[in-house]
């Protein structure tokens, strides 16, 4: 009988042995994950992703082409001289109107009789 105790109690040793080993893995296994540096791009934590996520993601990007195909794309702007009518005389104002074909002759002549009055 009395042997029976001692090998029950070097089993329960033993068990509790084992229990504390695996404890101390997962403990050395849980700080070495937390000591190592995750992969950095550009200074962004790459996490993995899940596959939903991915899959939305995927998705949205998709989306985005779609719309970014349909926006018209702009011409560059071209660099343009204001000009101010402040600064013309009325009889300069009349000569590039004509120059530029807006009256015709005949409109010209006589709106330069009555600017001249």
């Amino acid at each position: 009988m009395q042997d029976l105790v001692n090998f029950v109690n070097i089993l329960i040793v033993l068990v509790l042995l084992l229990i504390f080993l695996v404890f101390t893995l997962l403990v050395i296994v849980f700080i070495k994950d937390l000591l190592t540096p995750k992969k950095k791009e550009k200074g962004v934590v790459k996490e993995p992703i899940k596959e939903p996520a991915k899959e939305l993601a995927n998705k949205q990007v998709k989306e985005i082409k779609e719309i970014a195909k349909e926006v018209p794309k702009e011409k560059p702007m071209q660099k343009t001289v204001p000009v101010t009518n402040k600064d013309k005389t009325a009889i300069e104002l009349l000569k590039e109107r004509y120059a530029k074909g807006d009256i015709t002759t005949d409109d010209y002549k006589q709106m330069k009789k009555e600017l001249d009055n």
